[in-house]
């Protein structure tokens, strides 16, 4: 039985308020299915602010809000742009490492059998930390 894979892109979503420090935090992940132009993405929930704001103390939560909240309406456009013109191209012009409040680690490559699914496995060990022994 043939089972089909899509061959998806993704990036860590970083929020880096210092840019000359190089430090920065994964705050969230956005992934394209290069089949389907189904785009995925999500950042970090709002009652998990905290462990930023500790890492970049005395950061104040609105930059945080403000820098997420700008990050959720460009997915939402960007998602919307791939859904009409199925052109990856506007993805990756979106998510160039670039310095910036907000940025994102290289691309990364994977085949998935179901984008949502990898998509919430990304998510859950990069941002929620599952798996990792810390």
């Amino acid at each position: 039985m043939y089972i089909k894979r899509h061959p998806c892109k993704y990036n860590l979503i970083r929020f880096q308020p210092i840019v000359d420090s190089d430090e920065f935090a994964n705050v969230g992940v956005v992934l394209v299915s290069m089949l389907t132009y189904e785009l995925h993405f999500k950042v970090l929930a709002k009652e998990h602010n905290q462990r930023i704001l500790d890492f970049f103390a005395p950061l104040k939560e609105e930059v945080l809000t403000q820098a997420l909240e700008s990050v959720i309406l460009e997915f939402n456009g960007l998602k919307a742009i791939l859904a009409e013109q199925r052109k990856i191209q506007y993805y990756d012009y979106r998510v160039v490492p670039r310095d910036g409040l907000i940025s994102y680690s290289g691309t990364r490559a994977i085949l998935s059998e179901s984008p949502a699914h990898t998509f919430e496995h990304l998510y859950s060990r990069y941002i929620e930390r599952i798996g990792f022994n810390t």
